[in-house]
């Protein structure tokens, strides 16, 4: 099974408010801040001096249920996609991607977060007998991908991953 989720670096955020900051330093230097004349100046290009780089993600999950009954699909794609907190979206209008953006900056995360997310959900799940997943953040700002693999039982994944 594969989730794409939507995935923001924390450090990348960090960096973008410091020069956030920094430019409404610059531009309200004189001590008295005017709220109307702030707001007015944020919805503007110069505004936002930086934005965080985020990427298409996913993570890819093999699961053996042993005797249990399979859940239904579609329930465990939306409870994964919950677990994420930042599901892709598909065709959408201006409120769907701005509630896409306040979830992307409500979840940033590493691909390590999104492991451990993924990993703490799974072990609560008791039909869920074994478990391999692979987490990968398709970069945006490196040349490479960060991943990450876990897997619940060495032995019994290696068996899970041959079929």
């Amino acid at each position: 099974m594969t989730i794409p989720y939507s995935s923001t670096c924390p450090c990348s955020a960090a960096l973008s408010r410091e020069l956030n900051a920094a430019a409404i330093d610059a531009k309200f230097s004189s001590g008295q801040i005017d709220k109307a004349e702030l707001l007015e100046w944020l919805t503007t290009e110069q505004g936002n001096a930086a934005t965080p780089h985020a990427q298409r993600s996913y993570a890819y999950l093999e699961l053996d249920i042993g005797e249990h009954r399979w859940p239904e699909l579609a329930d465990l794609i939306r409870q994964l996609e919950s677990v994420i907190g930042t599901p892709v979206q598909t065709a959408v209008k201006r409120v769907d991607e701005q509630e896409f953006a306040r979830l992307n900056a409500a979840n940033l995360m590493f691909c390590e977060d999104a492991a451990r997310r993924i990993k703490q959900f799974l072990e609560t799940q008791v039909h869920i007998t074994d478990y391999w997943f692979k987490v990968e953040h398709q970069e945006s700002l490196h040349a490479h991908n960060a991943v990450v693999i876990d897997r619940k039982d060495a032995r019994q994944s290696r068996e899970l991953r041959r079929r």
